[in-house]
């Protein structure tokens, strides 16, 4: 009878337990909170848990009929901690055995303050049966986060898990791997442009692949459009191109920004986009595309047959139909592609200053004792025209008087007088 009471009792304790733990594990999935602020008898709300173990006991005869005592009721803030945990150990079990499968996994760990301490949220990423997950790990209490304590931390936690030693450590390093992404673009920023061309063509392979694995048709759209000769050409040539252009891009944004040496800046950029508008250039850049494409295996143009269209034939039509010239060949990409970017660049960058006189900014320049052509009287010449117009259309010259003949020269400073005859 003693043992037949006592299997009773066990049983009894197991099946209530069992529902503690499904309330546990219920508002653990859900995200919500366990405690109450006040979790007396006479309080309205007393909490998540202690609302579903009362709901529960309402329509459930078995919790009805349990009568524990108040030491083995389980239903303390300290005995709710303890089932969080267990559940917690259970979950990371569950991780670390997947983790443990797929044998090779990425850690990602980020600052999570807390009101007392700095804590350290450690989550990893692995593939398990063919699906990328993303899980929670742990979180550590931190002094400090300096680079070596971070480490350490992790380390800690991963030997904590007992999982393997970290594989490919300072792997990256080593092979002085960098990291690339695609930059969203801008209407009005080339340097986001550059950069985002040139991290395509760096992944070129990897996008491919990626688009294919994808399988979407979106996905399956954009590789086709890609995956031609065509599209690494004109990448080819806007990578180029807009490499060019950075160096006046960055230049115009300084705040010490001088404008004659803008306009200098600008000429040079012009000069050297000009110098792309050449046979030479153009067969560079269709060979280094042809490279390229062969080492991605994307095949080179071919002249296609273009059909009439027949339904047409009985019609008469007064614009051509399916005329669009196709970019198949050296002398039309350079043609069709290559020469009027390069035209359209120069064109909008001659528009800028061009409200400005070139002369009068070289004037000004001129007046500056860091420029080359510091107190040029030619240069000097233009500036006083700009300033004297009752003598523009004179037949002599401004006279300049310099601060070296009045006894103006200083070590820090010049003076230019400017007077007419």
């Amino acid at each position: 009878m003693m043992a037949t009471a006592n299997v009773s009792e066990i049983v009894e304790r197991r099946e209530y337990l069992r529902r503690i733990v499904a309330v546990t594990s219920m508002l653990g999935r859900q995200g919500l909170p366990f405690h109450g602020h006040d979790e007396g008898e006479d309080s309205p709300n007393r909490g998540n848990f202690l609302a579903c173990i009362e709901l529960l006991k309402e329509f459930e005869l078995f919790l009805q009929k349990h009568n524990p005592q108040s030491n083995d009721q389980y239903i303390s803030p300290t005995s709710q901690n303890d089932m969080i945990d267990c559940c917690a150990q259970e979950v990371t079990s569950v991780i670390v055995s997947e983790m443990t499968k797929s044998k090779v996994y990425a850690i990602m760990a980020d600052e999570a303050r807390d009101e007392k301490a700095e804590q350290l949220a450690v989550c990893v990423r692995y593939v398990s049966e063919g699906a990328v997950k993303e899980r929670f790990l742990a979180l550590a209490e931190i002094k400090s986060f300096d680079a070596q304590s971070i480490a350490n931390e992790i380390q800690q936690q991963i030997q904590n898990n007992g999982l393997a030693e970290l594989k490919f450590i300072e792997t990256q390093a080593k092979l002085g791997l960098t990291k690339t992404e695609l930059v969203q673009l801008s209407n009005t920023r080339w340097a986001c442009q550059l950069r985002s061309i040139s991290a395509v063509l760096e992944t070129l392979s990897a996008i491919l692949e990626c688009l294919s694995v994808i399988g979407s048709p979106i996905a399956v759209g954009l590789r086709a459009k890609l995956y031609k000769f065509s599209a690494v050409y004109a990448l080819l040539m806007f990578q180029s191109i807009l490499s060019v252009t950075e160096g006046l891009h960055k230049f115009l944004q300084k705040e010490t920004l001088d404008l004659a040496e803008a306009f200098i800046c600008k000429q040079a950029v012009c000069d050297t986009l000009k110098g792309k508008h050449s046979d030479a250039f153009a067969t560079e850049l269709y060979e280094k595309t042809k490279a390229l494409c062969n080492t991605h295996s994307i095949p080179d143009p071919g002249a296609k047959t273009r059909h009439k269209q027949r339904k047409m034939e009985d019609f008469v039509l007064e614009v051509t139909v399916g005329s669009r010239t196709e970019l198949n060949n050296s002398d039309t990409l350079k043609r069709e592609l290559l020469f009027p970017c390069v035209d359209r660049m120069v064109g909008e960058l001659d528009q800028r200053f061009c409200s400005v006189d070139a002369g009068l900014l070289k004037g000004i320049q001129a007046c500056s004792p860091k420029s080359e052509n510091f107190l040029s009287e030619p240069h000097l010449n233009e500036l006083a025209k700009h300033y004297r117009p009752e003598k523009r259309r004179g037949s002599g010259g401004q006279k300049l008087s310099y601060p070296e003949n009045r006894g103006w020269m200083s070590t820090q400073k010049y003076v230019v007088c400017v007077q007419p005859p």
